[in-house]
């Protein structure tokens, strides 16, 4: 500034000088110090800022406002622009008249006269706002949990924040200094370097304060998706660009998730096998999937120009509806829609509110076809009946065996085992009805079946509930996993076919070898027996009785003989209707002598009024004399004999009981065989040819005995 040269009082020169009067009208604060420091004149915009009135003001010094810590240097400034004669630039603070503080930038230029400083002129600007933003701004840049990056126009890193350390994993010192590029993806690199320099060279503005979604590359090397605000300020190789990075790796997380979502979505909606259509409040159709098209034979543009209830569904499946349009909320409710060829669709809908922000919006339908279900479910269940009718009405047993127990009985089982209802079965262990002998056999047989390996038929002996003993013959399946289905079959009958088969056979070639016998000995024996007698009749005194001794033994070889003619050819039959206890008596009169010389008594028990039965009267006698001989020779000491006589539901039963000695429990199925005889002198004919006459007559003869009790003989005959 060019100095005043005035003798008197310079800055009163100075003051009335055009120049001078021009500063003050700055609209920045204008004022002059003289040397001691004192306010000599100041502007308006001064008084402003300082709060002060003109004449208060000027009755001051700066050290007056000047904040104590800020004197000292506010002051260095002062002395130096003095002794060099400059202008010096600095910032202070004072105090404002209400006591707050002021920041200043002061420019202060010494007033010179006659070469020597007479005073200071002064420019002050109030920058209170700027330092607050500046030290707002610098704590945003420092704690901003994004990332503040600043680059020059070359791309290097000038300032680097704490929230960029954190995205990145470098800290300001690593970058600062450093190029951008090393945190940007080497496929991006390239066009990050052209961005920058096709800014500076023409200053295109088209990356300029734009957001865009770009990676970034974390010090370990990950990518990192973030969001860039870039802005710049300058020009030419004076630019900078400031950065402002959000990490959005957890957005992008939840975009992907909701894009996975919605395409999950739209995926089932589009391949869901079940229809799905969605309703707006008032049920106008707003989007259907394409299973819901397949289902109703309509488009989706043609179910839009529709009132769906009245098309699709049929007036006797309103009720249904009616809950659809009061509850929006329905599931599984079987009905029936209209296809749109006419036919009729069965099917189970299933009804949902469709709620947007808490709020109802619509309601989805779900529809799935069961129009095949349905006919599946009636084949099936007609298959179900026939198979329930089969297995009931089966003539064999059907059972099946879970974890070793009967778990299932068909009728047909449930008789075979003597029960009459399954409580008394159902949940018992099969082994406890098995013969003991087959125990082991089944267990291996049914660890074979449940390991699917073929099995042939077997015949085992299984126990009724009353202990009854049968024979049968069974194949068994896998049921399941644990489950065996086994068909049983009674064979008794068969068996007893068999057996009487066998002893046909035995018998017939006993009869021939009996006719053979009888016709050898007699020829011989009629001729001993008539020599014996005419010896008889000229004997006399001891030759006479061993002729009587040898004649009643030629009588017994007859009888012998006659016994295997019996059983040498057939007998002829002519059944008449006979009252069985009238032939049981004349048996008892004729063997009454008999059983009186062995001290036998006979006791009989007949049933008053018993019904005739169809009968040869001579063989039955025939069967009576052999059993009641048996009794009687089975009591040399004497004892009782008790006949027993009954009839019930179509059958005669008669009994005959001795107190003999009885019969070993391990013989009595011999009973019967041929030449089989538990006496000394017997031959086993008599109770052979028995068999065969209560056989033909339909009937059955049994034994039962116990060792020093006697033995009981059971005829059984039809009536």
């Amino acid at each position: 500034m060019t100095a005043i040269h005035q003798n008197d009082n310079p800055l009163q020169h100075i003051s009335d000088s055009g120049l001078y009067k021009s500063f003050f009208e700055n609209p920045d604060a204008v004022y002059v110090l003289d040397l001691q420091g004192n306010y000599v004149d100041a502007n308006q915009a001064c008084l402003d800022i300082f709060g002060y009135t003109r004449e208060e003001l000027l009755n001051m010094s700066f050290v007056d406002i000047a904040v104590p810590e800020k004197l000292e240097p506010w002051l260095r400034c002062i002395v130096k622009g003095w002794a060099e004669g400059k202008s010096q630039t600095f910032e202070t603070t004072v105090y404002h008249k209400d006591g707050h503080r002021v920041e200043l930038n002061i420019t202060d230029t010494p007033i010179i006269n006659e070469n020597r400083v007479v005073g200071v002129f002064c420019i002050a600007k109030d920058i209170t706002e700027h330092k607050r933003t500046d030290m707002l701004l610098q704590s945003v840049f420092k704690h901003a949990k994004d990332a503040f990056i600043v680059l020059d126009y070359q791309g290097y890193v000038v300032a680097w924040n704490h929230g960029a350390e954190s995205i990145f994993g470098y800290s300001a010192r690593e970058r600062v200094g450093e190029k951008l590029s090393l945190i940007i993806p080497e496929r991006f690199r390239d066009a990050h370097h052209r961005g920058l320099e096709r800014y500076v060279s023409t200053g295109e503005k088209r990356m300029i304060e734009q957001t865009v979604e770009t990676v970034g590359v974390h010090k370990d090397g990950q990518e990192i998706p973030m969001e860039l605000s870039i802005s710049t300020f300058g020009e030419g190789q004076q630019t900078y660009f400031i950065g402002i990075i959000r990490e959005i790796t957890e957005r992008k997380h939840h975009e992907q998730l909701l894009r996975q979502g919605r395409e999950r979505y739209e995926s089932l909606k589009r391949y869901n096998p079940n229809g799905i259509c969605s309703f707006d409040l008032e049920w106008n159709v707003m989007g259907a999937n394409p299973a819901y098209e397949r289902i109703t034979g309509y488009t989706l543009d043609e179910l839009k120009q529709l009132n769906v209830w009245e098309t699709l569904v049929f007036e006797e499946d309103v009720e249904w509806k009616r809950k659809a349009y009061a509850h929006h909320f329905l599931e599984n409710i079987e009905t029936a829609f209209r296809h749109k060829d006419g036919h009729r669709i069965d099917v189970r809908v299933t009804t949902v509110p469709i709620i947007v922000d808490g709020k109802n919006i619509g309601v989805y339908t779900i529809l799935e076809d069961v129009t095949q279900r349905k006919i599946t479910q009636q084949q099936l269940e007609l298959s179900v009946e026939r198979y329930q009718r089969l297995v009931d009405n089966s003539l064999d047993a059907i059972v099946i065996i879970q974890d070793g127990k009967w778990d299932f009985m068909n009728s047909a089982a449930l008789q075979m085992f003597g029960a009459t209802h399954e409580d008394e079965i159902i949940g018992r262990n099969y082994i406890d009805f098995l013969h003991p002998d087959h125990h082991e056999d089944t267990n291996a047989r049914l660890a074979t079946i449940l390991s699917d390996q073929p099995v042939a038929i077997v015949e085992f002996k299984w126990k009724k509930l009353n202990g009854e003993v049968f024979h049968a013959e069974l194949r068994g399946t896998k049921f399941n996993d644990t489950a065996v289905q086994v068909v049983i079959r009674d064979i008794s009958d068969r068996k007893q076919s068999e057996e009487t088969i066998r002893q046909s056979e035995k018998l017939s070639a006993v009869g021939q070898l009996a006719a053979g016998i009888a016709h050898e000995i007699r020829n011989p024996l009629t001729a001993l027996k008539g020599f014996t007698q005419l010896l008889h009749a000229k004997s006399s005194g001891a030759d006479r009785h061993y002729f009587e001794i040898m004649r009643g033994e030629m009588n017994r070889v007859e009888g012998i003989v006659d016994e295997l003619l019996v059983l040498a050819k057939p007998q002829t039959t002519n059944f008449q209707p006979h009252y069985v206890q009238l032939i049981l008596q004349e048996v008892i009169t004729l063997l009454s002598p008999q059983a009186l010389l062995k001290n036998v008594l006979i006791h009989v028990d007949f049933e008053v009024n018993a019904p005739k039965i169809f009968c040869e009267e001579s063989q039955l006698k025939q069967v009576f004399v052999n059993v009641i001989k048996n009794g009687i020779e089975a009591m040399p000491m004497g004892g009782n004999m008790f006949i027993q006589l009954k009839s019930d539901n179509g059958k005669l039963f008669i009994e005959f009981t001795d107190e003999g000695k009885g019969v070993p429990q391990d013989l009595l199925p011999k009973l019967g065989k041929p030449f089989y005889t538990t006496k000394d002198r017997g031959t086993g004919l008599g109770l052979m040819v028995s068999y065969n006459i209560i056989r033909n007559h339909r009937g059955t003869i049994a034994f039962s005995s116990e060792v020093g009790k006697g033995t009981t003989v059971s005829i059984t005959l039809p009536l």
